[in-house]
């Protein structure tokens, strides 16, 4: 039964640790992205124009995440023998 198993187990695993570099992965760009929340926030009397910077950075970050969430969905999709 142990041999019988054992592709299930690595399955497993390898999903555990894809999940968990995901997961790391997305910690960045949302840290990035509540700090210019923030800044945005504290200058909230200043026009769009001028904080143009912030929201570049915030578009990125956006990008970014989306990418991600584009690539964790294709390894999501069962594939022969390819793994992520």
């Amino acid at each position: 039964i142990g041999r019988a198993l054992a592709p299930a187990a690595a399955a497993w695993e390898a999903q555990q640790r894809f999940v968990g570099r995901a997961s790391h992965e997305l910690k960045t760009p949302l840290a990035s992205l509540t700090s210019a929340l923030d800044v945005l926030d504290a200058h909230a009397d200043q026009t769009v124009a001028s904080q143009e910077r912030w929201l570049f950075n915030m578009r990125e970050d956006v990008d970014q995440m989306a990418g991600m969430a584009l690539h964790a969905a294709g390894c999501a999709r069962p594939r022969r023998g390819r793994g992520c």
